[in-house]
């Protein structure tokens, strides 16, 4: 009988959700089922200490990948740098002397 009604449950959503409501009004009907409900949730449950662990992780982690970021950015912008002095330079040594000479008529 109790095998049947195993089965019976695994194929009767509707079953499953009523029998599951009866247990539970029964069992927290009685205190010392309540407390260990009660106290199996408040082990699950985060405390302010385990929130501000988790704040101060996040924030060192957002200050590292700022850092990471910043000295990428850097980098980044240095090699910019060094391209558009170069890219000066060039038009610098090459195009001044050939507008010089297209003015002159040469």
């Amino acid at each position: 009988m109790g095998w049947q009604l195993v089965e019976e449950l695994k194929g009767d959503e509707a079953l499953r959700k009523a029998l599951s409501d009866e247990l539970l009004i029964k069992a927290l009907s009685r205190k010392e089922w309540r407390k260990s409900v009660l106290l199996a949730v408040a082990r699950e449950v985060a405390t302010r200490d385990n929130i501000r662990e988790l704040r101060e992780y996040i924030d060192a982690s957002i200050r590292e990948l700022r850092a990471y970021m910043d000295s990428r950015f850097d980098r980044l912008n240095s090699r910019v740098d060094i391209l558009l002095v170069t890219v000066a330079a060039t038009l610098a040594t090459t195009l001044i002397p050939l507008i010089l000479r297209v003015l002159s008529g040469v």
